[in-house]
């Protein structure tokens, strides 16, 4: 857990953030901030899994209730980014994150009544591939319509967060499948290939070639996030669910050759002839957020690419 103290200045109220998670998108998240305001303070606090320990919360606690003694007026932003399960998880994988998830609300609750009430949000990273798995052309209007245990999953959280009004108020955001690459964070499809094509190693392709996917780079979301911290927020315990993706799906088969393009070398594939995750999911471009602009897919794949070198080979 990160928590971060942003300066005020001339168009900004001075603002805390507690980031939790450190994968792609809570570090992608962690990176938009550091960039987009002016850093005061920086605290990593150590958080176990799915339960901290009381001696963790306190600290946590009196870090938070420090910079809200020092900067009374400041905005105060909880973002869930924490949450490790994916498209194979199991129903006892959900009900572990779920007891994650719902302790961070309760630190959430806690923590607002040792601040202004009005001025705490709760940002949750849901998944809009795990709510709206097999569906295509999906925007505000469509109902979730979960398939697995990981969608089931998500909407559960989503309802417990949705329910509870007394922690402020709540911004439930919605990614499509989220590429990128951060240290400690799981490698999706693109990055596994970009991997493979490093490491001269086999990569498995779990989708079917023609099956549609909505890509997003994962610093979009960071950078989507951060614009909503640091803007003017709407006061109240009210509730907003955002889907953020590129509207523009693109198949399995689009991808490697991309990648391939990309690398410079051919990929070296297994196919698997029995896909369980070949379902189409893909979203209609009005569905996104008003001014957000996707990072074209070529270019987040270039970009990936080059920090996943970076990291391997240390330049």
């Amino acid at each position: 857990m990160i928590l971060l103290g942003f300066g005020g200045s001339g168009t900004t109220e001075p603002q805390i953030v507690l980031v939790f998670g450190s994968g792609l998108i809570g570090s992608s998240v962690t990176e938009a901030l550091e960039k987009n305001g002016h850093l005061l303070r920086e605290q990593i606090f150590s958080w176990n899994w799915p339960t901290p320990t009381n001696t963790q919360v306190r600290a946590i606690e009196s870090a938070f209730i420090d910079h809200i003694e020092q900067r009374p007026d400041s905005q105060v932003t909880i973002v869930w980014a924490a949450g490790r399960s994916g498209f194979g998880s199991s129903e006892e994988d959900m009900a572990q994150e779920f007891q994650g998830f719902i302790g961070v609300q309760n630190l959430a609750q806690s923590l607002r009544q040792s601040s202004r009430p009005a001025n705490v949000r709760f940002i949750h990273i849901s998944s809009a591939g795990g709510l709206f798995e097999g569906q295509v052309a999906c925007d505000q209007n469509t109902l979730p319509q979960p398939i697995r245990a990981y969608g089931h999953g998500k909407l559960q959280q989503e309802t417990a967060l949705t329910e509870n009004s007394a922690i402020g108020h709540r911004l439930i955001i919605r990614p499509s499948s989220v590429f990128g690459y951060a240290p400690q964070g799981r490698l999706g499809l693109i990055s596994a290939l970009i991997s493979s094509s490093i490491q001269h190693r086999e990569a498995m392709i779990f989708g079917g070639l023609s099956t549609q996917r909505d890509f997003i780079y994962a610093p979009d979301i960071g950078r989507y996030i951060a614009q909503q911290v640091f803007a003017p927020r709407p006061e109240g315990e009210g509730l907003e669910k955002v889907l953020i993706a590129s509207g523009r799906p693109a198949t399995v088969f689009e991808i490697i050759k991309t990648v391939e393009s990309v690398v410079g070398v051919p990929l070296y594939l297994k196919i698997d002839a029995q896909p369980e995750n070949a379902l189409n999911n893909t979203f209609r471009i009005s569905a996104l957020p008003s001014k957000f602009v996707p990072t074209p897919l070529r270019q987040g794949i270039e970009q990936t690419k080059s920090m996943m070198e970076a990291h391997s080979f240390g330049n």
